[in-house]
């Protein structure tokens, strides 16, 4: 996680007693007025890399004992 200063801390979630996600965004409202068009670019490129999706298809018959 970065502080304010951009210093990294790292957290072991096995140490964390709780999470407490803040009431607004840290991204700022006028993204689009404060960032140049590269910055944008590499936010939306940055975004895309998270996206992570496993689907399942379920075939009739599955989960069924003697199948």
């Amino acid at each position: 996680m970065l502080d304010y200063q951009n210093k990294l801390h790292l957290y072991d979630t096995n140490e964390l007693r709780q999470i407490v996600p803040g009431k607004t965004s840290l991204m700022p409202h006028n993204y689009d007025k404060v960032l140049t068009a590269q910055e944008y670019q590499d936010l939306v490129a940055m975004l895309a890399r998270q996206v992570h999706t496993t689907l399942h298809v379920h075939q009739d018959g599955e989960g069924e004992v003697g199948r």
